[in-house]
């Protein structure tokens, strides 16, 4: 290999690995629900881990000694970091999934109908039962105006929010469920 000098060889292998690689995660990469990163960027990682590692390579027998072994140790606790991150990743989609779960089995065997939501947010972790109760999104203040409107009995309502809006939702017969205190639910009383 010519120092300093990229070869045909080693381009090729860089963009077969960014293409494969990236095909790969994003193949693996869940593309539904809540999303903390932006998933679709994930497959730029390894093609940028291999193009330096290319680099190195090529310049390799130009660097120092120091420069070497910092190349090395930041290498190695990226590495580290890296492990950490995703370990604590994993246990956090473990412990959300099983919230979720559980939250959508306690929706399951509720008897009303309808969930009615105080925030954006909140329905997007139910979607396993949009088919089975009704699902709508009302600001607490619009919410008697969604009765009257709707023609929905109160009895068959639900109202979820993080919102602190006090013991009954104002205006309306809905008020807030004593066994779901910390959810923020509300039922008719």
């Amino acid at each position: 290999m010519v120092k300093g000098r990229l070869k045909k060889d080693d381009l090729l292998y860089f963009f077969s690995v960014f293409i494969v690689s990236f095909i790969l995660v994003l193949l693996q990469a869940p593309n539904h629900g809540d999303h903390l990163s932006p998933r679709y960027l994930f497959g730029v990682y390894p093609s940028i881990l291999f193009f330096t590692a290319i680099l190195y390579k090529v310049y390799h027998d130009q660097l120092q000694k120091k420069v070497k072994l910092l190349v090395y140790g930041l290498t190695i606790i990226t590495f580290l970091f890296s492990v950490k991150e995703l370990y604590k990743g994993i246990l956090f989609i473990k412990t959300s999934d099983k919230v979720v779960r559980e939250l959508t089995e306690r929706f399951r065997s509720r008897k009303e109908s309808v969930l009615v939501f105080g925030d954006l947010a909140l329905p997007k972790n139910l979607q396993t039962i949009y088919f089975e109760k009704r699902q709508f999104y009302v600001k607490p203040e619009e919410l008697q105006m969604f009765l009257n409107l709707s023609k929905i009995p109160a009895s068959e309502i639900l109202y979820l929010t993080t919102e602190n809006i006090g013991t009954c939702v104002k205006g309306t017969p809905i008020c807030k469920d004593a066994e779901w205190m910390t959810y923020g639910l509300y039922r008719s009383k």
